[in-house]
Parts: structure tokens; sequence; C-alpha cells
């Protein structure tokens, strides 16, 4: 994900299933929002980077309008729940 990828909407999944056969199951739109990614840090390399390699977590830095949607989404899921956000790509696809 590079700097300025610009996140639309949040959606809510769910984990079903017991060890090792889980399955992440789509609940759906949750927000629309209008957030840019303005900055990626990674405690392994220890700066700020342009895109997170795979494999690897890192904190985002936000900025636009939802992120008290993406507070109130995260307060409200429900165990086994989880929030993604999804970015529209140029070519009209969507990554989530």
């Amino acid at each position: 994900m590079p700097l300025d990828t610009l996140f639309t909407e949040l959606v809510l999944a769910r984990v079903d299933g017991t060890p090792p056969d889980f399955v992440s199951v789509e609940l759906g739109a949750v927000a629309s929002v209008r957030l840019t990614v303005r900055e990626v840090e990674n405690k392994f390399f220890r700066k700020p980077l342009v895109v997170i390699p795979r494999g690897h977590t890192a904190g985002l830095r936000l900025d636009g309008e939802g992120i008290e949607r993406l507070r109130e989404a995260l307060q409200a899921k429900q165990p086994r729940e989880f929030i993604s956000m999804r970015a529209t790509l140029l070519d009209g696809g969507a990554m989530v």
C-alpha cells in the first residue's frame, strides 16, 4: 500500500470455524470514508516507509474524513470480527 492511497470504505468481517479450518466471512460495508495514507511506520525498519513490505505490519498515519467512523466501527465490532479498509484502485478495481 503506497503513500497517498485513498481508502473509501470500512468493511466488517467475521472469522468463523475452528482451527485449522478458519474462514473469513465479509459482513458488508459499515461506513463510507475518505482517508488517505500520509505516513507508514514499521518498527522493524525503524524509519518511515513508502510501502509496507509483504509479510510486515505497520502503523498508518491517516488524514481525511472518517477517522471518527473508523473509531466507532472498531469500538462496535464483536469478538471474532474485524474492520478492514477498502481502497479503490486507479483501474477501477478494489483492494482490501
